[in-house]
């Protein structure tokens, strides 16, 4: 009975904005963003593969299961640490995390092997993320 008084902890975060989906990725409430079916699925499929954040419409969504039975869960976007990727970020970024080596992508954008290099770098700052793995579920590619 007496712990029923107790505060309950509270997570504090530097969401801009957040809000409850459906199985589906559908948002249902909150401040809910526009999002298209390619998004939609990207949530669904991150959220039911277990996937704890993804990176979404340039911000990072964190993913939190709700309790109960509707299976619904909540989706905090939360601004990056290093901001948005520039355009090149994320062409490199998406080669990187669909298993292209720094040779093919520098190959595949006409630029250095280093320039990869760095823009790697950048984004894995930004995406505050440490491995090609990582990299893969932050962007939605559900690699295992």
């Amino acid at each position: 009975m007496a712990q029923d008084l107790l505060p309950r902890p509270v997570m504090l975060l530097p969401a801009t904005e957040f809000f409850v989906c459906d199985p589906t990725g559908s948002p249902e409430y909150g401040s809910l963003p526009t999002l298209d079916p390619e998004a939609q699925r990207r949530l669904a499929n991150a959220y039911a593969a277990g996937v704890d954040a993804i990176w979404l419409d340039g911000r990072r969504a964190m993913l939190r299961n709700l309790s109960g039975p509707s299976r619904r869960f909540l989706v905090v976007l939360v601004h990056a640490r290093g901001g948005s990727l520039s355009q090149r970020q994320r062409e490199v970024a998406e080669c990187a995390a669909a298993g292209a080596t720094v040779e093919e992508i520098a190959r595949h954008l006409g630029i250095s092997q280093n320039t990869v290099r760095h823009h790697l770098k950048a984004v894995y700052r930004a995406l505050e993320v440490g491995s090609r793995l990582e990299l893969s579920r932050a962007l939605g590619h559900l690699a295992a």
